[in-house]
This record gives C-alpha cells, structure tokens and sequence, in this order.
C-alpha cells in the first residue's frame, strides 16, 4: 500500500500512535500506554504524564523539557549528555521501547560531539528514526541495515540540511515511511506544509502540525486492506470475540488458525504442512508428544478424526515477526476410540515467514 500524504495509515485503536506537534517535537504513545517526548518544545499536547523524555541537543527550540510538566513515576529524561557518555553512542533499554542513540551534526550550527538523533524501537518491532538538527552523517549508510518504519528528516535549509540533502539521506536510510519535519526556519513558525511538500522523495509522508497517527508494520497496513471470509470454514466456529475490532494482522493470524482447524477436519495433510513448521511438535492431552509427520499419519489414517472444532474467546498478540492466539478449543473428535466433545485451553505460536504466518513451537519469536 502505498501512502498518501497527511493520512493516518492503518487506523485502529490496536497501534502505538504518534503525534507530531511542530517544529522537531513527536510525542508517542505505545501499545502499553507509555508516553515519550521527544525534543519537547512546540505545540500542544503535554498533557499525557512523561515516562520517558529523549532531547537531542542543547537548542532552544528541542530542550523545552520544562514544558513536560505531567510526568509518571520513574520517568526517565536522556539528553545529549547521557546518549554521548564516554564519547560513545549509547543505547538504553527500558522495555516498552528501546533508544539507540546515533550521529547527528556535521554542520557549522551543530557539532557531532554535542548533539545525537535517537533510534526508537517500540516492543512491538516499530522503529521511529529522528534526525535531530544536522546534516548528512558518516553512520546514516549503516542504517538502512536497520529497516526503519518511520525517519524524520529535518530539512530547514538554514541552520540544517535543506530539501536536496535531505532527499539525499532519506534515499540512503531507505526507511518505508520518509517524513520532512523542521521544515520552517524562523521563529514562530513550527510547520510549513508547502515546503514540506517540495521533498521529494519515495514513500513520503507529510504529517501535519497536530496531527496523530497510528504506528503500524508493513504486515498490519497489508493487512488492513485484505478482507477475510471466514464463513468458508464450514467445520470451524469463532465465538466469544467481536471481528469487527480486529486489527488486520489480528484477523490475518486468527483466520490462519481457522484455516488449521478447517484443515484437521477434512484431513488435509498438504494444507496442514503449508501452515505447520516442519520441526513442530505436538503434545495430546494424555502427554504424549508427535512430531508433525507422525501426528498429520494418524490425521490421515483415521485414528485422529476431527468432525468440527470451535475457537471460543480467543486473545490474539501480534509482532514484528510473530504471534501468539491463546484461546480454548471445543473439538467434536474420536481420538484414538474416544468419541466425544473435548474442551482443551492453549496458546498457538506463529512466525512470519516469506510473508505467512506459520505455526511454530513455543520457543519461537511469538514468544
């Protein structure tokens, strides 16, 4: 999907959100309620409490800490002293979100010893780049290794790079959103669309001063625009949970266990290896443990004969590259000369691979 200016892609109340308050300052809400601000300074927006405070140099117009009055307990605040400890880029880890300090200046405005751009990786797997005030750095060609969602691209053309250097880093991060923030150069004016506008670049995403937007993976934002029938799986029944406030990357995992479940039923031993990893394990109520093979031979042959399965109350988890669906099991089955209905409590592990969700045990990165 590609995106289109000043829209919000993947709305639904499941993601991170960000929102842009002018001039460098982003204040982001994550999945777990945790509020960061970054570069605090320019519009509204302070009112949520503070768990973590990122400023990116000693200017003015990025250091209105001050301005964050609202902060929880054990709110954290790293400037440029901190992430420059030693002389060295630090990285700090508080769980809800990860920050990796990184270069930032090489201009006659900004010394590269005195100011940083921060790397943040929320615990769901989206990262958010922000240049901080600089120009093109030595380290930026390291970082399209690092596959980031979401880079703001200060691109003033006063006191930092102007729209050409800033196309020229952008290509060079090669992030899946590029987004031009510091785009004015005088005072009072914390958000110029029209210039915002001349920045050319693949996969732009101008976000308006005062804008919030949800913070979604590439999966989630496919996912969104696909529709899924589950009315085709004629021995699976879904109860206890309302589709309709599924995320597309929740009803992308919930509708492969659909597909599973449908596929133990008519004994589809080839479907069932397209969605089971090869190395899977699977433990019966009784203890007993088969490998995928051995388990998909007495799906086959009878001995495990599955007539309907219902998914009831499912809770669904998902990541960058896996998820978790925890949910009980209602199977109408004869295992083994016992026919009758069985109701059995589990969580399912899945890994995205080559772009599908496939079933893994639980040691997997659903984890």
């Amino acid at each position: 999907m590609q995106p289109q200016d000043g829209t919000a892609p993947g709305a639904t109340d499941s993601y991170a959100k960000l929102l842009y308050q002018g001039q460098a300052s982003i204040r982001i809400t994550t999945k777990e309620g945790k509020v960061i601000y970054i570069d605090p300074y320019a519009g509204d927006g302070y009112d949520k409490g503070a768990d973590l405070i990122l400023v990116t140099h000693s200017h003015y117009d990025h250091n209105g800490v001050s301005k964050v009055a609202a902060r929880n307990d054990g709110c954290r605040i790293v400037t440029w002293k901190e992430a420059l400890s030693g002389g060295q880029h630090q990285t700090f880890d508080y769980g809800f979100a990860k920050v990796e300090a990184v270069e930032a200046g090489y201009n006659s405005w900004h010394d590269v010893s005195e100011c940083v751009g921060y790397i943040v990786t929320l615990s769901d797997g989206i990262s958010v780049y922000v240049t901080g005030d600089t120009s093109k750095t030595r380290q930026m060609s390291t970082l399209s290794e690092k596959h980031i969602d979401y880079a703001f691209f200060c691109c003033d053309g006063v006191f930092n790079m102007d729209l050409e250097e800033a196309e020229e880093c952008a290509a060079i991060v090669g992030a899946r959103y590029s987004i031009p923030y510091h785009v004015a150069a005088k005072d009072g004016v914390y958000f110029d669309r029209s210039r915002a506008e001349q920045f050319d670049v693949e996969n732009r995403l101008i976000i308006d001063q005062g804008e919030e937007i949800d913070l979604s993976a590439a999966e989630d934002q496919e996912e969104d625009n696909m529709s899924y029938d589950f009315n085709k799986f004629d021995k699976v029944t879904i109860t206890g949970i309302d589709l309709d406030t599924l995320s597309g990357g929740e009803l992308s995992v919930l509708y492969r266990q659909a597909q599973y479940c449908q596929a133990m039923c008519e004994a589809d031993a080839d479907t069932m290896r397209e969605i089971v990893s090869e190395d899977m394990v699977f433990t019966h109520m009784s203890g007993k443990q088969q490998n995928r093979e051995e388990y998909l031979e007495d799906i086959v042959n009878g001995r495990l004969a599955y007539y309907t399965i219902g998914i009831e109350n499912p809770e669904i988890s998902v990541g960058r590259d896996g998820a978790t669906i925890r949910f009980t099991s209602v199977l109408n089955a004869n295992a083994y000369g016992a026919r009758g209905t069985f109701r059995m409590g589990g969580t399912h592990h899945y890994e995205k691979r080559n772009g599908d969700w496939i079933a893994v045990n639980g040691n997997s990165k659903s984890e």
